[in-house]
């Protein structure tokens, strides 16, 4: 068996595919969410900003804070196709969190997200997510470009 090598554009397009869907459940997690469910997230953003300087534990906060939004959506559909994407999401996502560590800019976007569920738009739910998203994007395609210099 042979992994395929991390490419900049395969990057580019999972990413593309996850925003998507993410934003679609964030959107729904928004229009299901209940005063409990708005204190979890933001627990985990507070957590998130506690462990910053962490990168193992500030990918596992944010799997969990996805996690939270998936549930909370409970759309069966989206959730599949995050499934099926999940392997090549997850040989990316090591490379955004690399560059995210030590800094806030992280939480600052889960934060906007988590925000926007307890503010009742699910329409900013939706584009603090893809927002997030498309720069987790950019940190990983700059990683490549930079591990592909001589």
């Amino acid at each position: 068996m042979r992994v395929a090598p991390l490419d900049v554009a395969d990057a580019r397009r999972v990413y593309e595919v996850r925003a998507r869907l993410e934003g679609l459940l964030a959107r729904d997690a928004c229009e299901r969410a209940r005063p409990a469910d708005v204190r979890r997230l933001a627990g985990l953003v507070s957590l998130m900003d506690a462990v910053r300087d962490h990168e193992d534990e500030v990918l596992r906060v944010g799997a969990q804070f996805h996690g939270e939004i998936e549930a909370l959506a409970d759309n069966r559909w989206c959730s599949a196709l995050l499934r099926q994407i999940r392997g090549h999401v997850d040989r990316y996502r090591a490379l955004a969190a690399g560059r995210r560590a030590g800094t806030t800019d992280h939480v600052d976007e889960h934060r906007a997200v988590a925000d926007a569920i307890a503010s009742g738009d699910p329409v900013a739910a939706e584009a603090a997510m893809t927002a997030h998203l498309d720069r987790s994007a950019a940190l990983a395609e700059q990683a490549l470009r930079e591990a592909d210099r001589p």
